[in-house]
C-alpha cells in the first residue's frame, strides 16, 4: 500500500477506496449532465506532486487508471503534474490498460523549460489521444503586471511553444481576473489586459475545427511563427522580440491566399486592426511592428497539387486552351521562373523543360495548379 501526505500528516491511502472515488467523480458528472452540462473530461487530481494536500504518488495514479478509471462515464485526465513531469505520466502511458483508460493527458507548466515541453513518448504511445496544457501564468504575478509591455509577449511566446515546440491540442490559463491575469482592475475598473490580447491571437482566430500546420517556426532571430488552418482561412501567429519592425515573406503549398488581414498587439495597439491587402502572387510580404503579437488572418482556396515519384515520370498537364493562353511559371517563393508569353498548343517543351524538380505554381487564365514533377509538357 502507497501513502501519501495529508495536512502535513503521513496518511495510508486505502486503495479499497479507489472504486468509491470513481463512484464519486461518476456523481459529479451526471449530477452536472441532469442540469444540461454534458462534461468533456474530468481530471484524477489537480497537481498531484505540488502540495501534501493533493498529492498521488505515480503507483497511486497508475494503480487508479489502471484498476478504476474504465468506469468513469467520461474522458478521464491525468496526472495534471504541476510542472509537466513526466516520471508522473510516463506509467500510464507504459502500462496497456492504464493508456486505454487514459482520453486526455493533462500538464501544468509552471517552470517548464522549452526543451522540455516535447513528449515522445506520448507521440508513441497515445495515438488517438490529446495533450492538454491545463494550467499556467506566465511570466510572473507580479502585482498590476498584466498590461506590462514587452513583458506580455511572453504569454504568446509560451502559447507558440506549447503548441509548436509541445504538440499539444489545448492551452488554459490560470486565473482569468487577475492583477496578472487576462482581464484585470485599473482605475476601479476590469479591463482586457495585454496578457489577454496576446492570449487573444491565437483563440479569436483559431476556432475549434482549425489543425495547425508546418511552418518555419523561427525563420530570423526573435521571430517565431505558426499557422492554423481550416478549409476558408490560414491564420499566422507572427511573434517579433526586435525592436524594429520586421518584414516577412511567406509561400504556401497547396494553397492559394487571395487576401489577408493584419491584426497587431504592440505597446500602442491591442489587436487592432492593420487593414485588408489583395494578394495575387504566389508568395506575399507582410511587415509586423516592433515588439508585437501580430495575426495574419488570409483568406484562402485549394489549389491541386500533382506528385511525381520518379525523376523520369513525366504527367501532362492541360493548363493551355485550345486557342491561346497565357501563363506564368512561379517557384516556391513566388518568384518568377517562366515569363509570360502567347501560343498555340505545340509539341515542344520549351523553358519550362529546363527547370529543376520542385513544386512550381502555374498560373493561367483559366486555372491554377501547383506542380510537383520532374518535367512538365503540354
Amino acid at each position: 500500500m502507497e501513502s501519501s501526505k495529508f495536512h502535513g500528516e503521513r496518511q495510508a491511502r486505502n486503495t479499497l477506496s479507489y472504486a468509491a472515488y470513481a463512484d464519486h467523480l461518476n456523481s459529479f458528472y451526471s449530477y452536472l449532465k441532469e442540469n444540461g452540462v454534458e462534461l468533456y473530461a474530468i481530471s484524477v487530481q489537480n497537481e498531484p506532486d505540488y502540495g501534501d494536500w493533493t498529492q498521488w504518488t505515480a503507483q497511486e495514479l497508475l494503480t487508479f487508471m489502471k484498476e478504476n478509471a474504465s468506469v468513469i462515464k467520461t474522458r478521464v485526465m491525468a496526472p495534471e503534474s504541476f510542472q509537466f513531469r513526466k516520471n508522473m505520466s510516463d506509467p500510464i502511458l507504459n502500462d496497456p490498460t492504464a493508456c486505454a483508460n487514459l482520453g486526455i493527458l493533462g500538464a501544468h507548466f509552471y517552470g517548464v523549460q522549452v526543451r522540455d515541453m516535447a513528449y515522445p513518448l506520448f507521440k508513441e504511445k497515445g495515438a488517438g489521444k490529446e495533450l492538454w496544457m491545463t494550467e499556467v501564468y506566465v511570466p510572473n504575478s507580479n502585482a498590476n503586471s498584466a498590461d506590462n509591455w514587452p513583458e506580455a509577449i511572453e504569454v504568446a511566446l509560451n502559447i507558440h511553444n506549447a503548441l509548436v515546440e509541445g504538440d499539444f491540442n489545448a492551452y488554459v490559463w490560470w486565473y482569468i481576473r487577475r492583477s496578472y491575469g487576462l482581464i484585470w482592475t485599473h482605475q476601479r475598473r476590469w479591463k482586457d489586459s495585454k496578457r489577454g490580447w496576446c492570449m487573444g491571437h491565437f483563440s479569436k482566430f483559431v476556432r475549434p475545427g482549425f489543425k495547425r500546420v508546418d511552418a518555419t517556426k523561427s525563420p530570423a532571430s526573435n521571430i517565431y511563427v505558426s499557422a492554423y488552418k481550416n478549409s476558408d482561412q490560414l491564420v499566422i501567429v507572427v511573434i517579433n522580440k526586435n525592436t524594429s519592425p520586421k518584414t516577412l515573406t511567406f509561400s504556401t503549398i497547396g494553397t492559394k491566399v487571395t487576401s489577408l488581414t493584419s491584426y497587431t498587439t504592440s505597446s500602442s495597439k491591442s489587436m487592432s486592426n492593420d487593414g485588408r491587402t489583395t494578394v495575387e502572387a504566389a508568395s506575399f510580404s507582410a511587415t509586423v511592428d516592433a515588439q508585437s503579437v501580430s495575426s495574419l488572418v488570409c483568406n484562402i482556396t485549394p489549389v491541386k497539387v500533382y506528385y511525381s515519384n520518379s525523376e523520369t515520370q513525366t504527367i501532362p498537364v492541360s493548363i493551355l486552351s485550345d486557342n491561346k493562353s497565357q501563363y506564368r511559371v512561379y517557384d516556391i517563393r513566388g518568384c518568377l521562373v517562366v515569363t509570360p508569353f502567347y501560343r498555340r498548343i505545340v509539341s515542344h517543351f520549351g523553358s519550362i523543360s529546363q527547370l529543376s524538380s520542385g513544386p512550381y505554381l502555374v498560373r493561367t487564365k483559366e486555372s491554377e495548379k501547383n506542380i510537383l514533377l520532374k518535367t512538365i509538357f503540354w
